[in-house]
Protein backbone atom coordinates (compact mmCIF):
# COMPACT_ATOMS: atom_id res chain seq x y z
CA UNK A 1 0.00 0.00 0.00
CA UNK A 2 0.88 3.29 -0.54
CA UNK A 3 -0.19 4.52 2.17
CA UNK A 4 1.21 2.20 4.52
CA UNK A 5 3.28 2.62 8.17
CA UNK A 6 5.33 0.20 8.98
CA UNK A 7 7.77 -0.28 12.40
CA UNK A 8 6.00 1.67 14.26
CA UNK A 9 7.39 1.27 17.97
CA UNK A 10 4.63 0.38 20.09
CA UNK A 11 1.97 -0.41 17.79
CA UNK A 12 2.56 -4.47 17.23
CA UNK A 13 0.56 -5.63 14.10
CA UNK A 14 2.78 -8.91 13.71
CA UNK A 15 3.71 -11.28 16.70
CA UNK A 16 4.74 -15.33 17.38
CA UNK A 17 5.82 -17.35 19.97
CA UNK A 18 5.97 -20.37 21.94
CA UNK A 19 3.36 -21.05 25.01
CA UNK A 20 2.94 -24.38 26.87
CA UNK A 21 -0.89 -24.67 27.46
CA UNK A 22 -3.14 -27.06 28.65
CA UNK A 23 -6.34 -27.92 26.54
CA UNK A 24 -9.78 -27.70 28.51
CA UNK A 25 -12.20 -30.77 28.22
CA UNK A 26 -13.22 -29.61 24.87
CA UNK A 27 -9.54 -29.71 23.50
CA UNK A 28 -9.91 -25.16 23.30
CA UNK A 29 -6.53 -23.23 24.26
CA UNK A 30 -6.37 -19.30 24.40
CA UNK A 31 -3.19 -17.60 23.81
CA UNK A 32 -2.55 -13.18 24.63
CA UNK A 33 -1.36 -11.83 20.76
CA UNK A 34 -0.41 -9.11 21.76
CA UNK A 35 -1.60 -7.06 18.98
CA UNK A 36 -2.59 -3.36 18.81
CA UNK A 37 -5.83 -4.82 16.64
CA UNK A 38 -7.65 -8.12 15.78
CA UNK A 39 -5.17 -10.11 13.95
CA UNK A 40 -6.01 -11.52 10.04
CA UNK A 41 -3.75 -14.44 10.16
CA UNK A 42 -3.42 -16.86 13.02
CA UNK A 43 -1.02 -19.82 12.51
CA UNK A 44 -0.36 -22.51 15.01
CA UNK A 45 1.87 -25.83 15.16
CA UNK A 46 1.72 -28.62 17.86
CA UNK A 47 5.41 -29.61 18.65
CA UNK A 48 6.53 -32.59 20.37
CA UNK A 49 3.15 -34.53 20.47
CA UNK A 50 2.89 -36.79 16.92
CA UNK A 51 -0.18 -36.48 15.50
CA UNK A 52 -1.51 -33.47 17.43
CA UNK A 53 -2.77 -30.93 15.49
CA UNK A 54 -3.82 -26.92 16.42
CA UNK A 55 -6.51 -25.34 14.30
CA UNK A 56 -7.43 -21.64 15.08
CA UNK A 57 -10.59 -20.57 15.77
CA UNK A 58 -11.85 -18.33 12.53
CA UNK A 59 -12.33 -15.68 14.39
CA UNK A 60 -9.41 -14.71 16.58
CA UNK A 61 -10.43 -11.81 19.19
CA UNK A 62 -9.42 -8.48 20.16
CA UNK A 63 -6.41 -9.49 22.75
CA UNK A 64 -6.44 -13.51 22.12
CA UNK A 65 -6.56 -16.56 19.52
CA UNK A 66 -8.13 -19.86 20.34
CA UNK A 67 -6.94 -22.65 19.16
CA UNK A 68 -8.70 -26.40 19.05
CA UNK A 69 -5.52 -29.78 19.64
CA UNK A 70 -7.24 -32.66 17.62
CA UNK A 71 -5.38 -36.06 17.36
CA UNK A 72 -4.61 -37.45 13.70
CA UNK A 73 -7.91 -39.10 13.99
CA UNK A 74 -9.87 -35.61 14.51
CA UNK A 75 -10.47 -36.16 18.02
CA UNK A 76 -10.43 -33.14 20.32
CA UNK A 77 -7.11 -33.72 23.01
CA UNK A 78 -8.97 -32.89 26.19
CA UNK A 79 -6.87 -31.92 29.68
CA UNK A 80 -3.29 -32.24 27.99
CA UNK A 81 -0.76 -29.89 27.93
CA UNK A 82 0.65 -28.98 24.82
CA UNK A 83 3.40 -26.70 23.09
CA UNK A 84 1.81 -24.93 20.66
CA UNK A 85 4.17 -22.50 18.00
CA UNK A 86 2.29 -19.81 16.92
CA UNK A 87 2.07 -16.90 15.14
CA UNK A 88 -0.67 -13.62 14.70
CA UNK A 89 -0.72 -10.76 12.42
CA UNK A 90 -2.96 -7.79 11.77
CA UNK A 91 -3.54 -6.28 8.90
CA UNK A 92 -2.21 -2.93 10.45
Amino acid sequence: DACRISDNSGYKTHNWGKSTVTTDGSGIVTIAHGLAETPTLVVGTVKGTSGYIASPNANPGATNVTFIVTDDAGAAVASTSVDIFWEARAKG
